[in-house]
This record gives C-alpha cells, sequence and structure tokens, in this order.
C-alpha cells in the first residue's frame, strides 16, 4: 500500500525537474530527478519500456493549490471572510490569499483543509488506478 499523503504531496508537486511513478509490483513511489538522471538511468529505461503494466506516472495536477483555495472560499458562509478571500483569489494572488487567513485567524483551519482537498484528490487518483492506499 501507498501512502495517501505521499500521493497527495506528488499531486501537489510543481517542480518541473522531477518525474513520480507508481510502482504497482512494489508498491512505492518511484521519483526521478533530473539532476540525478545518470545515476537514475537504469531505473527509466525500466520504466519507459514497462508500457504501463508495472508503472504508471503520477502527474501533479496544475493549479490543485489555487482550485484549494477556490473550495476553502466556496466552503465559507457568506460574510466578511469569504468575500475578502473571493477578492483575494480573483486577483490571483496566493500571497493576497495567505495574507487574508493569516489576518483572520483561519490559518490552521485553511492548512487542514487544503490538505483534506489534496487527500480526497489523492485519494481519486488512486481509485482510478487501482492503487490500494493506507493513511
Amino acid at each position: 500500500m501507498v501512502k495517501l499523503s505521499d500521493v497527495a504531496k506528488v499531486l501537489d508537486s510543481s517542480n518541473s525537474t522531477v518525474r513520480f511513478y507508481y510502482d504497482r509490483k512494489d508498491d512505492e513511489v518511484v521519483c526521478i530527478i533530473d539532476a540525478f538522471l545518470p545515476a537514475q538511468r537504469s531505473i527509466l529505461n525500466r520504466i519507459e519500456s514497462d508500457n504501463g503494466s508495472k508503472y504508471v506516472v503520477v502527474n501533479p495536477v496544475e493549479n490543485i493549490g489555487f482550485a484549494a483555495m477556490q473550495a476553502f472560499e466556496a466552503a465559507q458562509p457568506e460574510g466578511d471572510l469569504k468575500t475578502r478571500l473571493s477578492e483575494a483569489i480573483s486577483a490571483g494572488g496566493i500571497r493576497r490569499f495567505r495574507n487574508v487567513v493569516e489576518d483572520t485567524g483561519v490559518l490552521q483551519e485553511w492548512k487542514t483543509f487544503r490538505q483534506e482537498f489534496l487527500e480526497s484528490e489523492a485519494r481519486k487518483w488512486c481509485e482510478v488506478h487501482g492503487v490500494t492506499v493506507t493513511e
């Protein structure tokens, strides 16, 4: 079983020099880092010649952090916080959003929500690819 939090981290990754694969047989996430490619060449060759029987590509989800912010804002009751979050998101500012959650005292609530959102997306990915997870 692969840890749900590990898959969530991969889906949230924005590093384009790292590639992730789920190894169905060894039940683990394999990380290929471009900077270490010479040392990892044999692993990458095995992955590329596999044709999907053992390895599944785990692609980071583009803008998953932005989607989490939108979901957090949508979950808020009408009022000042929701308005301020909406304005921060509309301005396209992650920093502005972060400032609002810090200034309004909901930072921990946001962190918890974000982690649960990422894990929900990871769970969906695992279900689609038949990957068994552990919490």
